[in-house]
């Protein structure tokens, strides 16, 4: 399994390293989503966005909860955690500092979602979720700003 999944990570792009970046995209990705396989053993009210995401994207998180406008955590789109997740393709943003990565729960390629992930401060930061709703990408980031503000 692991194999399938660093041979579709180098088919993909994703060990692309830019010039600002020293960290390949694919290494922080493995990162976050092996801490949420274990998400049973977090400590009581972590928050893995504060962590993992740009400080205004997981402030907004946080207000979105806190107003219950999501009952869920828009990093692994789940609950409860628990799964296992593997990165499906990744590619270069705009510039050198974006990285567009899409997820998937294993075992469930329907179920796909995108992390729009920005270098910052010699680190990679979740910038936003792109999450399907009703059919279409959308931003978890817009919808939830529009919403708490």
């Amino acid at each position: 399994m692991k194999a399938r999944f660093v041979i579709a990570a180098l088919l993909s792009g994703a060990f692309f390293v830019s010039s600002a970046a020293a960290e390949p995209p694919i290494v922080f990705v493995t990162v976050v989503y092996a801490r949420y396989k274990d998400m049973d053993k977090w400590a009581k009210n972590y928050d893995p966005c504060v962590e993992y995401c740009e400080a205004d994207f997981a402030k907004l998180v946080k207000a979105a909860r806190a107003k219950k406008m999501i009952d869920y955590d828009p990093i692994c789109q789940c609950q409860h955690g628990g799964e296992k997740y593997m990165m499906f393709t990744g590619s270069r943003g705009e510039t050198d500092n974006d990285y567009r990565a899409t997820i998937m729960k294993l075992g469930n390629a329907r179920g796909t979602w995108v992390l729009l992930l920005r270098w910052v401060g010699g680190d990679w930061k979740i910038h936003d979720v792109l999450e399907t709703r009703n059919g279409k990408q959308v931003s978890v980031r817009q919808r939830l700003s529009s919403a708490v503000t």
